[in-house]
């Protein structure tokens, strides 16, 4: 069964193995867990019959939503799940009266920054070094609701 949810505790494992496999600077399961225990952040998972296919996690504070990251298994990729995350975030932001979403950037990821555009996110500035291993330019893109 496919839905979107917030994370259970085995999504946390989950999302760790998965920052491993996709990211150069990952999130530790403790960081993970810090966030979790913040009010003010929410982690979606796409969960597949208990597996985390793809996740995001975002701050909402006041009027703008954060996400802080996202991400798709290698096994799942390509299948539209980042885009049902967004679409379920956007749904989410818009209950919350939330009246913008950002967002950082690696400079080089062609895939993220062709499905931000797609959804309506501008790039509205840059941040100069801001990713390490290797370093690298984020590009900020901000929607508004």
């Amino acid at each position: 069964m496919e839905q979107i949810i917030e994370f259970n505790d085995y999504h946390i494992n989950q999302c760790e193995e998965l920052e491993q496999k996709l990211f150069s600077v990952p999130w530790s399961v403790n960081q993970i867990k810090e966030s979790l225990s913040n009010d003010f952040c929410t982690f979606l998972a796409y969960d597949i019959d208990n597996i985390l296919a793809g996740y995001i996690g975002v701050y909402f504070i006041l009027d703008e939503a954060q996400i802080l990251n996202i991400g798709v298994s290698p096994n799942f990729q390509r299948k539209g799940i980042a885009s049902k995350l967004l679409v379920k975030l956007e749904e989410i932001a818009k209950e919350k009266k939330i009246n913008y979403i950002i967002l950082e950037v690696r400079s080089s990821n062609e895939k993220a920054i062709s499905l931000y555009s797609k959804f309506g996110y501008n790039i509205i500035d840059i941040r100069k070094n801001y990713y390490k291993k290797p370093e690298e330019d984020a590009f900020i893109f901000k929607k508004t609701l």
